[in-house]
């Protein structure tokens, strides 16, 4: 993880890192929500077309939700490990969802902020 002056900026860019970690999780459980109501409503109505499946896209909302929950525990409780298993699993759904542009540039701004969280307060 970066550790030099280069990203130094990050830190207090706005918000305290901590804050934006906060910030990084929400967003990350209030996407994964959306997205886990849309597919629901698309299943719903693609059950009575008799073509019902479950896409790509409702596994990773899925994921998406439960990383977002995962990075709120570890912050309140420290566990650098399963913080980075969250930003990972947190970054399949933006990067699946192409079409959403807005959603994988945020995750590449917060995949940076969530590093430089990770490399400076929890490790």
């Amino acid at each position: 993880m970066c550790l030099c002056e280069s990203c130094a900026w990050l830190d207090e860019w706005c918000w305290p890192l901590e804050k934006k970690a906060i910030f990084f999780a929400i967003w990350t459980i209030v996407h994964g929500i959306v997205f886990f109501i849309m597919d629901l409503v698309f299943f719903i109505f693609s059950i009575a077309e008799n073509h019902a499946f479950p896409d790509l896209t409702f596994i990773g909302a899925i994921l998406h939700l439960a990383s977002g929950i995962l990075m709120i525990i570890t912050i309140k409780r420290p566990k650098s490990c399963l913080y980075m298993t969250s930003i990972v699993l947190s970054s399949f759904l933006p990067f699946c969802e192409y079409v959403f542009v807005y959603l994988s540039v945020m995750q590449i701004i917060f995949i940076m902020i969530g590093c430089r969280y990770y490399s400076t307060i929890l490790k």
